[in-house]
Order: structure tokens, then sequence, then C-alpha cells
């Protein structure tokens, strides 16, 4: 049973799994900004990130939700696992301010 998650899809004989609808990842970004406070953003993010994959192009609309590089950082590196381009990643450095937060985040994603 995969709870309706989008598994099992095959291309080329590798299991592709496909990126969270335009609807429903508009709906997510709704409710992450009418979320107030960043520990609420943070907590319907990640519930978003552990049942969903995303584009990295999403992940990078996503960002754009948090006011802190903090927070960015954290939901980036998580988000990692579940992208379905993960060689478009680079997309994700551009939701940071600091050079800092790039290297972390590259150091991450090679580990």
């Amino acid at each position: 049973n995969n709870n309706g998650k989008h598994y099992g899809h095959y291309k080329n004989g590798h299991d592709y799994r496909l990126p969270m609808s335009n609807a429903d990842f508009n709906l997510l970004l709704s409710t992450l900004y009418n979320a107030g406070f960043e520990s609420t953003k943070i907590s319907i993010a990640g519930s978003a990130i552990r049942s969903n994959y995303f584009t990295s192009r999403q992940v990078l609309e996503l960002l754009g939700g948090f006011s802190f590089e903090s927070s960015k950082l954290e939901m980036a590196k998580m988000a990692y696992p579940k992208v379905v381009d993960p060689n478009n990643y680079y997309l994700v450095y551009n939701a940071f301010s600091f050079e800092s937060s790039i290297r972390e985040l590259e150091l991450y994603i090679r580990r």
C-alpha cells in the first residue's frame, strides 16, 4: 500500500518519482505563507517534504516562504533527498543570502 503516493512509476527501467503537482504545490505555498510563525512554517514544510517529491525549482519557491537563513538551510537539507532532479539543485542556492549557507549545503549534499 503506497497511501496514494506516486511510487512504482517506471521509466527506462528506473523507479521514477513524480514531483508534487502544481495545484498541490500552490496549496502548500499558500498554507506556508499564511502561517505566522517560523516554527509553524518549519512544521508545515517538513511534513510536506517527508511525504512528497519536488523539483529543485519547487524547493527554491518553498524556501522563499521562510524568513530566517537557518530555517532555509534546514529545509534545503531535508528536501535534497526528495528532489527528482538533483542535477538542478544549484538553483536552490539562490534562496540564500550568505555564502556560508551555500557552502554548508554543498558539503551536506556531497556527503
